[in-house]
């Protein structure tokens, strides 16, 4: 009896021998995918046959319940994009689950489970990534109030596939800073404005927060003239620009007493741009006891400031014409010489103005100095001394269709349609003239100003001698007589130009596997095309290469080239734009820098691929905080 339990003993060990164990010899890498693409996954075994192998989509999150795709041959989830492949055989067996347009919600860690006994199992886990465009985080930073001088730190937190890369900007303004954080230690008034943070990662279009800062700050006020010098009986102008925030109160003082507008004095404040403020004083028909300093005194609640500006006597006559050429008999083809002489004239614009037959409104023919006709037939002679002037109009060649036009030379003129419109011209032009005239009682004064700038000319005419990029933009001729409101027309220059490309800085050191930042500024007029060229080879976004182009005012775009460096990638890389009227291009050199921090690296790889296992928030949140620049 004992010798057959010894048999039997034998045979069941032998038995258990005999059959080998079930294993996961192979299971697909991570995939990587773009949203509507195919993916495969596949989980080989040996050994199988006795048990049962599934699928699993695991949870992100430990209070979510993980899914079950498959169980042996059969599919369980109800999908009709993914579907189940099975490839068994005696020996070894393949279980591929297949997804049809993928999706972000198909981003996942996926486990594949042979299932061994009631509590045991063999698994091995794979990835499956899904690019996705960048999206900012709400607990990123919103728009701010702070005082001057204040600490201040934004931050933003971006996320999507690749983990985005987060670089912060100001309009007209390169790269600030990269990453999450922003720091300006202090802040001054001129760090006010608005802010972007911009998170790119190649997959659409990068995605931008805006942040604007409010910096509050006392006072400061400024003159372009603290000396104004006027005759008895004739208007004098006082103007003071004061910066401010919050919104400061603006008063005039004369000999201690605050001026308020009466038969003497109008005071006219314009907010000319955020937290400026210009003030005019308009001292109507000056007396001897209304000379002296007047104080121009801004004050918010966190300070005050004032200026003062002095107002002395000068002679000055009135001005008037003297002698104008009378009616005159030409002959066809003969020339004539049209005389305007005035006296006292300096400070008034003289026109002379065309009137054809039956009109009653003309054409300028020039203001002042300047002819505005363009006419070869026509020329212009001035004589201008300190208390006399010629204003000398040569025809030459006159012709029948002169006939018959009445020439008027006036010292003020009313608004017409020979007033400047909006126009576009190309840089370089050789002159550029913009006619204003207005008209009314009393004469009213024509001055000229741009945007966030004092005065640029007094008089109907503002002349740009050779018109360069920095002119374009919005001009306003303003007259004003004291009589209700002050009357202003706008003009746009828009300039034509080609490109200007610059850098800062010219080289870019970075080392093997780390990200390395071109920036190149572009300043155009039209639009320009942006390209980058690396050996002769225009570049597009691929794994090596991100590009993106960020306008940051009219006329002005930055254009960023992130490239994951490797040892084949170093060399020159060029900038180029172009439009229809020119090219231009400046080279970058990327070159190799030593990492001090390699050692580092690995350590930061172990940890990614610890948690990278374990839930796909964290891994993302690490990556990010682990993704350093050497």
């Amino acid at each position: 009896m004992q010798n057959i339990y010894t048999i039997l003993l034998l045979l069941y060990i032998n038995l258990a021998y005999s059959q080998e164990p079930s294993f996961i010899s192979h299971i697909s890498q991570k995939l990587i995918k773009d949203i509507g693409d195919e993916a495969e996954m596949a989980c080989s075994t040996k050994h199988s046959q006795e048990f049962n192998v599934s699928w699993v989509k695991v949870a992100e999150d430990p209070i979510d319940v993980s899914i079950v795709l498959s169980s042996g041959s059969t599919l369980i989830v109800k999908d009709p994009r993914v579907s189940l492949i099975t490839e068994i055989k005696q020996d070894s067996s393949r279980y591929i689950i297949h997804i049809h347009d993928v999706q972000e919600d198909d981003a996942s860690i996926y486990r594949c489970d042979v299932i061994t006994g009631i509590n045991d199992k063999i698994s091995y886990y794979t990835q499956l990534l899904v690019g996705n465009q960048p999206f900012i985080y709400e607990n990123s930073s919103r728009s701010l109030v702070v005082v001057e001088r204040q600490s201040v730190q934004l931050a933003c937190f971006a996320g999507g596939y690749p983990t985005p890369k987060i670089f912060w900007r100001k309009p007209n303004n390169p790269i600030l800073s990269m990453g999450n954080i922003l720091k300006i230690p202090a802040i001054k008034k001129e760090d006010r404005g608005n802010y972007y943070c911009i998170a790119g990662n190649g997959v659409g279009n990068d995605t931008s927060r805006r942040i604007s800062i409010s910096v509050e700050f006392p006072p400061v006020v400024t003159a372009l003239q603290t000396s104004v010098g006027q005759a008895v009986l004739y208007d004098a102008y006082l103007e003071c620009h004061v910066e401010a925030n919050p919104q400061p109160a603006i008063s005039w003082i004369y000999k201690g007493i605050e001026i308020s507008n009466n038969q003497h004095y109008w005071i006219s404040d314009s907010v000319t741009a955020d937290d400026k403020t210009d003030s005019f004083l308009r001292i109507m028909k000056i007396n001897n006891y209304l000379y002296g300093d007047y104080t121009c005194k801004a004050s918010n609640n966190l300070g005050a400031a004032e200026i003062k500006i002095n107002v002395y006597a000068y002679s000055q006559k009135s001005p008037y014409i003297t002698h104008i050429t009378q009616r005159f008999v030409i002959d066809i083809g003969g020339e004539i010489d049209l005389d305007c002489s005035t006296r006292h004239s300096r400070e008034h614009n003289v026109l002379w103005v065309k009137i054809a037959k039956d009109q009653i409104n003309g054409s300028i023919e020039l203001v002042g100095s300047t002819l505005i006709v363009k006419d070869p037939k026509v020329s212009l002679i001035t004589q201008i001394k300190q208390d006399s002037s010629r204003y000398i109009i040569h025809i030459h060649s006159f012709q029948e269709e002169d006939a018959s036009v009445i020439y008027r030379c006036d010292l003020n003129v009313k608004i017409s349609a020979n007033s400047t419109k909006s126009l576009g011209v190309e840089e370089a032009q050789s002159t550029l003239i913009i006619g204003c005239f207005a008209g009314g009682y009393p004469y009213p004064r024509v001055f000229w100003r741009k945007p966030n700038n004092p005065f640029l000319s007094t008089g109907n005419a503002l002349d740009f001698p050779t018109l360069k990029k920095k002119d374009r933009g919005n001009y306003y001729c303003i007259a004003e007589n004291g009589v209700r409101n002050d009357t202003s027309r706008k003009v746009s220059i828009e300039v034509e130009f080609p490109p200007l490309v610059t850098i800062s800085p010219t080289k870019v050191g970075q080392a093997v596997n780390y990200d390395a930042y071109l920036v190149c500024r572009v300043e155009a007029n039209p639009l320009p095309s942006i390209t980058w060229m690396y050996k002769g080879v225009e570049l597009s976004n691929n794994q090596h290469y991100w590009i993106s182009n960020f306008a940051t005012a009219d006329d002005k775009m930055d254009s960023t080239l992130l490239i994951n460096i490797k040892n084949y990638l170093y060399g020159d890389y060029i900038c180029k734009a172009s439009n229809t009227l020119g090219a231009a291009e400046i080279t970058i050199t990327a070159y190799s820098k030593y990492c001090f921090h390699k050692h580092m690296h690995k350590i930061k790889h172990y940890i990614h691929n610890a948690i990278l296992t374990v839930k796909i928030n964290q891994q993302s949140k690490l990556l990010s905080f682990y993704s350093s620049s050497c």
